[in-house]
């Protein structure tokens, strides 16, 4: 433990920048993971996609570190977090996913307060997501904003639907108050935090 300069006493793994902002900015809500944070006892991790989720538990599992995976509920997650646990023989209870109740699939972004951003996708995107695709709980939030540019006949690469998501994030995101989150969302990620205060503290 005395050589492990790349990580904290406890690791928050997540997918990508914008889960790490939002995540970040919960944490700073909350003053007993806040001060843990600055000092650094807590490290937030993003690995930029499932694809490298076994390499950066490789490195945890050999410096012994504590962690948890955070990841969306999809297939891509489900896989990634599957294939991990049958190679490294991790528990289950290590990886929290982004679940919303009635949603085969979903990701972080379906946990967000739409309000935030309605106005921003319609004036930036000419997205409107008052149209009935995006109720569509059937998919993910990406795939419905998707869905919502191709009938304008757009198609929207994975660059454009990462743009979307990281300023999208960043309006949920405030300075004095927590993110802006749905109730379910909220409830959820409060779940994660007291797993996590109690996993450190």
């Amino acid at each position: 433990m005395a050589d492990n300069l790349a990580y904290s006493d406890y690791v928050i793994v997540v997918e990508g920048i914008t889960d790490k902002g939002i995540i970040t900015s919960v944490i700073q809500h909350d003053e007993v993971l806040k001060r843990l944070l600055n000092n650094n006892i807590i490290t937030i991790h993003s690995i930029g996609g499932t694809n490298n989720l076994k390499a950066e538990l490789f490195s945890m599992e050999r410096y012994m570190c504590k962690y948890i995976v955070l990841l969306d509920n999809d297939e891509a997650g489900k896989n990634a977090a599957n294939a991990a646990q049958n190679q490294f023989g991790i528990s289950s209870d290590q990886f929290r996913f982004f679940i919303v109740d009635g949603m085969r699939e979903s990701e972080l972004e379906d946990l967000f307060e739409s309000n935030c951003y309605k106005e921003f996708l319609l004036s930036k995107y000419k997205i409107d997501i008052t149209k009935g695709q995006f109720r569509n709980r059937s998919k993910k939030w990406s795939k419905r904003i998707e869905e919502l540019a191709g009938l304008s006949g757009r198609v929207l690469s994975d660059s454009d639907i990462d743009n979307i998501k990281t300023a999208v994030s960043e309006l949920v995101v405030t300075e004095n108050d927590a993110p802006h989150l749905s109730t379910a969302g909220n409830e959820l990620i409060q779940s994660i935090v007291e797993k996590i205060k109690h996993d450190v503290c």
